[in-house]
């Protein structure tokens, strides 16, 4: 993957079909390309790809057949049979990426589409190249503007000279308007990740994969039944964290989200994204229109009821807008293997009174001091026991945050060739912030996010 052939002309001989990834550096479009360059052969399996229809499913011209030839697995380090996509606990591991000559499409860039002078807070673009530079991938900050925003994203897709854009969503968030873009563009989209199972999604982040997400963002409103408990606030709050700590924290005039899977992902309200302006409350909306790997704001997502958010079927998810239901799966589409059923942490929610508003401020406030010990930390296998299962039993979020829950950047994984990336790093010349204070409240009081101002890669040897 040379930088340099992102430029060739459209008309250039291929041998394979040109891909590029729409990188927000969110666990989405992270496993999305570790199964592109480090598991394709879960595309098969786990993903069972073959069986999905669009977005889901390959696109025209790309055939994952091959990956099926033992002799091409052999050299990939694995067992001749592609094994029981649903048995996530026995993939056979390996390090390394795929031998690029036996992958059926080549990975020409990543690509993080963004306004000019873009000031993301959960996926800040200096952290999003840091990244990049980690794996040793080309990366490319592709300019959108408005007025016209789909006519400048269509532009800046066909300037990537790709035939395939790859986004990481799980679910329609911004009423099909990357793929009207794509097609605009006269680019196909892709999206391996459409309708999975998302328990399945965090076996393969944290089991298969080892891919290691760090929490950097999280809407507070959105967790107030299990972080807003008096007795769970009491256990959890963070020492030295109290409202007044909190005014006092100056809060960036930023944008929050950036891209394919974030929503924040949530005034678009994800893969990848809204933006919060320190003017405007959470769910205010911007201008620009933003989707899946879209770093502008898109107008508002009809709110959906907790019911199957955390394992959606192809049914419910086609149902998200009216403007996807052309390109979500049916019904009967084959979307990986069924729900596993997992233990219950805690109680199913109940109806309840309404509380009174002074019962929801107590709760907010009980719910910010949690959040501030969670943001900054690795999601985990027992992160997810500890609050986001039963987040998702008592809030019903969902369970990959695609509703704005919650946002995440990858620090490290398989692909990380050159290191890990340190996204709280301190430079020598720069005045170390106080012990605890490296998360911060955004202007609207509601959102919690990481300090992330001096992100760089931490060498193998270091």
């Amino acid at each position: 993957m040379n930088p340099s052939t992102m430029n060739a002309p459209a008309s250039a001989p291929r041998t394979k079909p040109r891909l590029a990834l729409c990188f927000t550096g969110g666990k989405d479009s992270t496993l999305t390309l570790h199964l592109l360059l480090h598991r394709p052969d879960l595309l098969l399996s786990a993903l069972r790809l073959e069986a999905a229809t669009a977005p889901g499913c390959p696109p025209p011209g790309l055939d994952l057949a091959p990956l099926r030839d033992p002799a091409v697995r052999a050299r990939a380090g694995l067992p001749a049979d592609l094994g029981d996509g649903d048995a996530v606990a026995a993939i056979p591991t390996r390090t390394g990426p795929w031998p690029a000559a036996d992958l059926p499409y080549e990975l020409v860039t990543l690509v993080t589409f963004a306004p000019p002078s873009p000031n993301f807070l959960s996926h800040p673009v200096p952290a999003i190249a840091a990244q990049a530079d980690a794996m040793g991938l080309p990366h490319v900050l592709a300019e959108v503007r408005g007025p016209d925003y789909a006519a400048s994203y269509a532009a800046a897709m066909a300037r990537l000279h790709v035939d395939i854009l790859v986004t990481g969503d799980m679910m329609d968030v911004c009423s099909g308007f990357m793929a009207r873009a794509a097609m605009a563009a006269g680019v196909h989209l892709w999206c391996p990740l459409w309708n999975i199972d998302r328990e399945l999604a965090w076996d393969l982040l944290v089991g298969a994969m080892g891919i290691h997400p760090v929490l950097t963002c999280v809407h507070v409103r959105r967790f107030l039944q299990s972080w807003g408990r008096a007795d769970e606030a009491e256990a959890e709050a963070a020492p030295g964290v109290s409202a007044a700590d909190e005014d006092e924290v100056e809060a960036s005039p930023a944008t929050l989200a950036a891209g394919a899977e974030a929503d924040i992902e949530d005034a678009a309200d994800s893969a990848a994204s809204s933006s919060l302006s320190p003017s405007s409350s959470p769910t205010a909306t911007a201008a620009a229109p933003v989707c899946s790997a879209a770093a502008a704001v898109l107008p508002l997502r009809k709110k959906r009821s907790a019911a199957d958010l955390r394992s959606p079927s192809p049914a419910a998810a086609a149902t998200s807008s009216d403007a996807a239901s052309e390109s979500t799966a049916s019904p009967s589409a084959g979307r990986g293997p069924p729900p596993r059923q997992r233990r219950r942490l805690v109680s199913p929610p109940v109806a309840a009174a309404k509380p009174s508003a002074d019962d929801t401020a107590a709760q907010l406030a009980r719910a910010l001091a949690r959040a501030h010990t969670h943001v900054g930390r690795t999601l985990d296998r027992a992160a997810l026991d500890d609050w986001l299962y039963p987040a998702a039993d008592l809030d019903g979020v969902d369970l990959c945050g695609e509703l704005g829950e919650f946002h995440t950047m990858v620090v490290d994984g398989p692909l990380f060739v050159r290191g890990r990336v340190d996204l709280t790093r301190t430079p020598p010349d720069v005045t170390p912030r106080a012990e605890g204070a490296k998360t911060a409240v955004d202007p609207s009081g509601e959102y919690v996010y990481l300090v992330i101002t001096h992100p760089a890669v931490v060498p193998l040897d270091a």
